[in-house]
């Protein structure tokens, strides 16, 4: 039986002796395919990989509205997280693609530039210009390249990690080099082309960060929350011109928050006296409650809010303008006086239980005074 199933298979593989070579050559050129693909994919993984290591790619960004303040930027320091500032500009170029290249400074610590070819400026109007887009637009090292009208030497052509996609925007599916591009300049022609007010919009203030051992991505979240930004400190013209349109509200109630603060501490200071003058108590802190409602509304109006606010409607006034308003700082001034009427309104009914706790209330009082003096 062996036997004749033997000669079968010889007989089988002679007449279709095509046919299985064939299927043979296609299965070891899909194994060779395979093969050829992981390994391709194992080398870029790899290279990708050198490359961040030697340019000290971050663990992460974040953007914020005005740069840090140099007492933030320590503070962060001091927690054990390095960080770089990578600021950046986008320029619309008058090309036929119509291209944008975002403009940044020669990088150090983070993110570093790794050169392709060429070298680091040595020149003021030296440059660095990113590989992909020197590709598509026919630029190369020794050559010139000119934005908003200053011609810029190209020294290098590079890569960063951090752009390893040159992605224009974090929404975007695809990248197209044809179209966006990145440009590196020294200090000083960074500073020469803001000082032109020739870029597509205002700075980018972009932070790159690289954690420490022990630091976690949420500990510089949670930092970052807590910090406080200081008009007076603020050296950008854009900034200053917003604050002069939106601020003002905001810096209203922060004057009403004041009144509210010596008022506040005058009802603190006078309970033990009026401790035997209940009714005296109650009408007063009524008064302080209607004044600042009062005072609040005023404000709001004067800065184009047409509401009337009462005991009963204030938060729901307040936290419907908290939701219409795009301003940032706006939100912030109405939330502020929004948490001060809720605080003084929770101190004016808890007069009425004095006469049984008149320690109770005394502690309230201390923690509203605290609350009130504590907030910025």
């Amino acid at each position: 039986m062996q036997r004749v199933l033997r000669k079968r298979v010889f007989r089988d593989l002679k007449e279709n002796f095509f046919r299985y070579l064939a299927l043979g050559l296609m299965i070891v050129m899909g194994i060779f395919l395979v093969v050829t693909i992981v390994g391709s994919a194992e080398t870029l993984t790899r290279g990708t990989e050198d490359v961040a290591e030697k340019t000290h790619l971050e663990d992460g960004e974040f953007e914020v509205f005005v740069p840090l303040a140099d007492k933030d930027k320590q503070a962060i320091t001091d927690l054990g997280i390095e960080i770089s500032e990578q600021f950046y500009y986008d320029y619309l170029m008058d090309d036929e693609d119509e291209s944008t290249v975002r403009i940044f400074k020669i990088r150090h610590d983070i993110n570093e530039i790794y050169y392709i070819e060429g070298e680091a400026p040595s020149a003021v109007n030296d440059i660095v210009v990113e590989k992909r887009y020197a590709e598509e637009h026919d630029l190369s090292v020794g050559g010139d390249f000119e934005i908003a009208g200053v011609t810029y030497h190209i020294t290098g052509i590079g890569v960063v990690s951090d752009y390893d996609g040159p992605y224009k925007d974090i929404t975007d599916t695809s990248c197209n080099s044809k179209y966006f591009g990145l440009v590196f300049m020294t200090d000083e022609a960074y500073e020469a082309f803001s000082a032109s007010g020739k870029a597509q919009k205002s700075e980018d203030y972009l932070y790159a960060y690289r954690l420490g051992k022990d630091n976690t991505d949420k500990e510089l979240k949670d930092f970052l929350n807590d910090v406080k930004i200081d008009s007076e400190e603020v050296d950008d013209e854009l900034f200053q011109e917003y604050w002069d349109r939106t601020g003002g509200i905001a810096e209203e109630l922060k004057d009403a928050i004041g009144e509210l603060r010596d008022a506040t501490d005058e009802v603190r200071d006078a309970l033990e006296e009026l401790a035997d003058n209940n009714d005296d108590i109650t009408d007063a802190t009524e008064d302080i409650f209607e004044a600042y409602l009062k005072e609040a509304q005023n404000s709001l109006r004067s800065s184009g809010f047409d509401v009337e606010l009462t005991e009963d409607n204030f938060d729901d006034e307040l936290d419907k303008l908290i939701d219409e308003s795009d301003s940032a700082f706006v939100r912030y001034a109405l939330k502020d006086a929004k948490g001060q009427l809720d605080d003084l309104k929770s101190y004016k009914d808890g007069v009425g239980e004095y006469t049984d706790a008149v320690a109770e209330l005394a502690d309230g009082t201390d923690e509203m005074a605290w609350r009130t003096w504590t907030r910025p």
